[in-house]
């Protein structure tokens, strides 16, 4: 009986420990993960930078008047280049391939 005591409380003494080693482990990667995510998120902020400084000078008297000018401008440009290629493929397409010098 004696024993049989021991043996419980060494088993519950290794579940106590491999719990608290578990729970590091989740704190860890928990960690790693936040770290990888604010990483991610400072590359995504300086390139949104160099993409809004592109767009032309900064607008606005806070940063999110200055974003939503960029995001706007954004849209401005992307319709832009989708008309110039629609405008291209249709000459292309009435005119041929000799119209480019193809």
């Amino acid at each position: 009986m004696h024993l049989q005591k021991h043996v419980s409380t060494t088993a519950i003494l290794q579940t106590q420990a491999w719990q608290r080693k578990s729970s590091a482990v989740i704190i860890s990667d928990s960690v790693r993960r936040a770290k990888m995510k604010l990483r991610t998120y400072g590359r995504m902020r300086k390139w949104w930078r160099i993409w809004a400084k592109s767009l032309g000078e900064k607008v606005g008297e806070t940063d999110r008047q200055a974003n939503t000018v960029a995001v706007i401008r954004s849209l401005w440009w992307i319709t832009h280049m989708l008309t110039c290629m629609a405008i291209i493929l249709n000459a292309i397409a009435n005119h041929g391939w000799g119209l480019i010098g193809l």
